[in-house]
């Protein structure tokens, strides 16, 4: 049987056909080939009961794809149309025919692959799988950490339930783990918060304290008081810092300090316990609403950020030197 194509002319292709045939306006041409009834099965066939077939797009359609792995492929000029020449537009049954054994040949190619690649990931996993159960001291939250580390594919291993369960065994054990010591750690604290208390409070505070009537943070306040009394460390510096990025305040870490300030902290460091540690700071403090006068940036205090065992408690003090 035959077909009536029609297809848009390049715009050289347009102005030699104007040349040939004196009209004005040559967009399209038309062209009659034989169509075997083989080849009506290549195409689409619209609700009016025709066979289109577009190639005039800005963007690769279904039909592109396959009349460009059959080695049709147009070029794209200014307009964003397609440019064929007249013997691959005559060619269209032919080329989707060769198009579909290669992208079928691709399809075949690309699943082999993907069976391999599949194949690998799933090895790779079940490594770390059995690496994770080898290894006791081994954590992770979930049994898709170890997937998706090794591809972000879901190449679950062998035995998934017992690697799941697993997971959730050792977590669980660890939270336990730490309930039991924050509550050895809390009973510890109450234990020496009471023993304080008979030892070092007044008559007034063991009745405070004895009726369940004396805060738990006024306690704690009281007990790093004595310590840092005890310790030589003077009162904590009291400074405001603000939001304001025009303002100079700030607070920076110090790797040395001046020789002045190091003959005031060797007398503080002399009275510390040898499990204490320290951390020297460059303070400048908010000037507040009244500001500086002077443009130079203010000096800044130099301050030592003290921290002493103390008990089954940590305290820390930021002091001025």
């Amino acid at each position: 049987m035959q077909a009536t194509i029609t297809y848009l002319l390049t715009e050289q292709a347009q102005r030699a056909q104007m040349t040939a045939t004196g009209q004005p306006v040559a967009r399209k041409q038309v062209a009659t080939v034989e169509v075997s009834a083989e080849d009506l099965e290549l195409f689409p066939v619209s609700e009016s009961g025709e066979i289109k077939v577009e190639l005039d797009r800005g963007y690769e359609t279904d039909l592109m794809v396959k009349l460009k792995a059959g080695g049709m492929d147009g070029r794209q000029n200014h307009s964003s149309l397609y440019a064929y020449t007249p013997d691959q537009i005559n060619n269209i049954a032919a080329t989707l025919r060769v198009g579909l054994v290669k992208l079928a040949e691709n399809q075949e190619r690309d699943k082999a692959l993907l069976a391999e690649n599949g194949r690998k990931n799933r090895e790779r996993t079940e490594a770390a799988y059995r690496a994770f159960l080898a290894d006791p001291t081994a954590r992770i939250k979930s049994a898709r950490d170890v997937v998706e580390a090794v591809s972000p594919a879901a190449w679950w291993p062998e035995n998934h339930a017992e690697f799941v369960a697993e997971i959730a065994r050792r977590n669980k054990a660890d939270r336990d783990a730490e309930d039991v010591a924050k509550a050895a750690k809390e009973a510890a604290k109450q234990s020496y918060i009471a023993a304080w208390v008979a030892a070092n409070g007044d008559e007034l505070t063991r009745a405070q304290f004895d009726d369940g009537l004396l805060c738990r943070e006024t306690l704690i306040s009281m007990i790093a008081d004595a310590a840092f009394t005890a310790a030589g460390v003077g009162a904590t510096y009291r400074y405001t810092i603000c939001d304001n990025m025009r303002c100079p305040c700030g607070k920076e870490k110090l790797a040395c300090i001046p020789p002045s300030d190091y003959a005031k902290w060797s007398v503080i460091k002399a009275k510390l316990p040898e499990s204490a540690t320290v951390e020297f700071l460059g303070i400048t403090p908010c000037p507040g609403d009244e500001g500086y006068e002077s443009e130079d940036n203010p000096e800044a205090v130099i301050c030592a950020k003290i921290t002493i065992p103390h008990g089954p408690f940590s305290f820390t003090r930021t002091i001025e030197l």
